[in-house]
Formats: C-alpha cells, sequence, structure tokens
C-alpha cells in the first residue's frame, strides 16, 4: 500500500473498515491528510465516514455542476491504476477521460456486449482497469450493474445465480473453476454472454462452460492497465472460434513485432502484441525509465506479451514473455505446462515458475498445485511429473518439482501472483 501511494502522489486514502488498521500506517507519511472509510456509519478525528458525508451533502448546485463540466478535458487525468505486478512492483498507469470513454467500443455496432436489458455482474474490484471499465460500460448502456466481492469461487457461483447475472467478465482461472462446481452446485440458465481475459484459455475448459452453462456468447478479450479491452471477438461469432482474442475494436490498432529487430510480422508469425489507440495510456507517472522503454518509435505500446495474428486480423495470445522460463537456452511457456497439469484427473488449480538451475542450466520450470478434495494421500509430486514428462519435449520437464499447496494467490482480478510463488519455498 505504501508503494501505492507513493507512487500515486495521493493525499487521500480510502479504504473499509477491514483495512483501517493497515491504512492507520499511511498517516505517519504526512502527505496522506484525511482517511475516508466506506463501511463506517461515523466520523472521528481520524477518519471520515462515507455514509455520513453521504447524509449531510448539501444541495446539488446544477449552475456550478455545468460550470465544472464545461471544463473537463479529454485528456484530464481521472484515474490511477496500478498494474497487476504478479512479475514485479505494479506501476502508476495514468487513464484519462478519453481512455474510459473508448472503453465503450466493445458495446459499439458489432460488440454490443451490453445492452439496457442485462444484468451484468462486476467480478473486478474497482480499483483495477477492468471493475472501472465494466462499471461505465453497464451504466452508460442502461445495464443493471452487480458489483460483487467474491473470497471464492463458490460465492461467486451463487451471486451469479441468485441475482440472475446474464453478462459478465471472468479470468480463465475462475471459468475452470464454474465448470468443476457444476458437479456439487448444478447449473443455472441466466448467464448468455462471457467475456474471458487476463490469461490464457484452455479450449478444451471453455467448450466444457458452453455445454455446462450454455450461454450464446463466449469470447475472449485481450488487454492490460495500460491498454484498456483493444481487441474482442465479435457478438456475431457467438460460440465460434474460441481460441481468438477477437479483433481490433474501433480506434484501435494492434500489429506484431519481432522482439528483437522490432520488425512487423505477417500473419501467423509468433512475435510482441503491439498496440496503439484512443483506450491506451499516456504513460506511468513518476516513472520516465519505464515509459521510455514501453512505446517503440512508431507510439504502439510494447506489451511484452507473445501472440500472433491471422490473415483475418483475429489476434491469438500465446503467453506473457516475462514469464517465459529458459532452460538449456529453450524457452518454456508456462501456459503449456499448466494446461497438461490441469488435465490430470486429481488437478483443481497448477501454476509453474521458473526458479534458479545451480548447476548453470539456467532455470527450472517449478508447479505448485492445488489438488482437487480427496486426492491427497492418492497422488505423489513424482506422479505429476512423471505425467507432464510424458508428454513434453526433455527442456520441458518440471526439473524443480512440484509442490502442493492449499490455495495459489491471486491478484484482485484473479489472475495468478507468480511474484509471490518466486518467495515460497
Amino acid at each position: 500500500m505504501q508503494h501505492v501511494v507513493e507512487n500515486s502522489n495521493a493525499s487521500y486514502v480510502v479504504c473499509t473498515k477491514s483495512n483501517l488498521s493497515n491504512a492507520r500506517n499511511l498517516l505517519l507519511d504526512k502527505k496522506i491528510k484525511k482517511l475516508f472509510v466506506i463501511d463506517e456509519d461515523s466520523s472521528c478525528e481520524e477518519y471520515l465516514s462515507i455514509p455520513q458525508l453521504m447524509q449531510q451533502r448539501p444541495k446539488s448546485n446544477q449552475s456550478e455542476f455545468v460550470k465544472r463540466f464545461e471544463s473537463i478535458e479529454p485528456n484530464d487525468l481521472i484515474q490511477i491504476c496500478f498494474s497487476s505486478g504478479t512479475t514485479g512492483n505494479p506501476k502508476a498507469v495514468s487513464r484519462t477521460n478519453l481512455n474510459i470513454v473508448q472503453v465503450l467500443a466493445i458495446c459499439y455496432p458489432g460488440f454490443e456486449l451490453v445492452s439496457e436489458h442485462d444484468v451484468f455482474g462486476i467480478y473486478s474490484s474497482f480499483c483495477h482497469t477492468s471493475g472501472i471499465t465494466m462499471l461505465v460500460i453497464s451504466l452508460c448502456n442502461g445495464a443493471k450493474a452487480v458489483p460483487m466481492s467474491c473470497e471464492t469461487e463458490s460465492y461467486f457461483f451463487d451471486y451469479l445465480k441468485n441475482h440472475s447475472v446474464t453478462v459478465t467478465f471472468m479470468v480463465p482461472a475462475t471459468v475452470n473453476a464454474l465448470n468443476k462446481l457444476s458437479a456439487s452446485k448444478g447449473t443455472f440458465s441466466s448467464l448468455k454472454k462471457v467475456l474471458v481475459a487476463g490469461e490464457a484459455l484452455s479450449e478444451d475448459v471453455a467448450r466444457e462452460f458452453i455445454r455446462i452453462y450454455k450461454p450464446e456468447y463466449f469470447g475472449q478479450s485481450y488487454g492490460s492497465s495500460e491498454m484498456g479491452f483493444p481487441t474482442m471477438k465479435p457478438i456475431a461469432d457467438g460460440l465460434n472460434n474460441l481460441k481468438s482474442n477477437g479483433v481490433p475494436v474501433h480506434g484501435q490498432q494492434v500489429k506484431i513485432s519481432d522482439f528483437e529487430s522490432n520488425e512487423s510480422l505477417p500473419p501467423h508469425k509468433i512475435g510482441e502484441i503491439r498496440l496503439k489507440g484512443s483506450q491506451l495510456t499516456n504513460g506511468y507517472i513518476n516513472n520516465p525509465k519505464a515509459n521510455e522503454t514501453s512505446f517503440d518509435n512508431e507510439g504502439f505500446f510494447k506489451s511484452g506479451d507473445a501472440g500472433h495474428l491471422d490473415e483475418f486480423g483475429n489476434l491469438y495470445f500465446a503467453y506473457r514473455f516475462k514469464e517465459i522460463i529458459k532452460y538449456d537456452g529453450y524457452p518454456v511457456a508456462p501456459a503449456e505446462l499448466e494446461f497438461i497439469l490441469m488435465e490430470h484427473e486429481a488437478v483443481k488449480e497448477a501454476a509453474v515458475i521458473g526458479i534458479q538451475d545451480e548447476e548453470g542450466y539456467g532455470e527450472l520450470p517449478k508447479a505448485f498445485v492445488v489438488l482437487k478434495e480427496g486426492f491427497a494421500d492418492i497422488v505423489s509430486e513424482k506422479a505429476l511429473i512423471d505425467y507432464v514428462s510424458s508428454q513434453v519435449s526433455y527442456y520441458k520437464q518440471l526439473r524443480g518439482g512440484v509442490v502442493f499447496v492449499p490455495k495459489l494467490k491471486r491478484t484482485t482480478i484473479g489472475k495468478i501472483d507468480r511474484r509471490a510463488l518466486k518467495n515460497l519455498k
């Protein structure tokens, strides 16, 4: 939290009662003027109660509101969000009025994700770009927004069912969890449109979800805190082309460049995904070094992700270049090993990282695995190592071992926190 406060030049902090004790420590920094608590009924010297302030608010001055509204410029800073920080310290990402408004492109003709008849289940935190994006999309299209604070997938299942949610955004891990929950909790029929982003999604997992929940549309998007949602599968594609992360939405450009030469690559050649358009951030705050290295000479954002385009302009995400494990000079994509592990009957969740090899081979792939209930005394680490080895080349084997863990730590939007895994023994 201290890192976030310092890098955003914050003067005030909004928190809940559950994290008030941590927020109190920030008052020692004289830059923080006051705390605001969103679920406390009364104020005190230390903090102000937002519910109390709402009750005491003065009558609105329409002319003053209009005056302030007319002074707003498209490139005014409206939000500072932080990159997920799964591989390093989160960076402060600037988001302007124009950035936020242009995300509505995923509801333009051809990409009508949300309508006034929908109930939008917002799974992401509002401190993340995706949470704010989904809220804005809901409000601007007249849909009912249902924010969720979901600590478990089971709670998320119940929320979707009880609120008759028709459209929602998920990460792949949640898709997989809902598939498995159907065995014990059944299913529901309200969900019509599902948008998935955040990490690579197995086509088998996607097809299983479609079989169970029968949505009319299931598509992948591609984006980040810096980029918004620049690609999406057209609504007309429905349940087809499940591997694609969509085509560029209105106002966005995508190209694939060679990681080393920076030359643009033709269709079906894997390289770095680079994006440009009105959703793209103007840059990081208080981080000139990152700004200098994150954009190419044409103004395209260098995502650090690998992927390719096909001849029709569809984008296909392959892996995150920063997560690539190098063993004996060969690249190993964690996503490939994770997909294989997830196909084992005993595995509920899996994450693979690279650990340093003391013998000089570079990095060794190491897996952290959450087992399904009832398998703890049946499946061994060696059994999973052998299972993977039987399906991959020698350099992709889990030479770093397998560690069983009760759960995988995730970010606020459900992505695996690989940085936290690096600190586990």
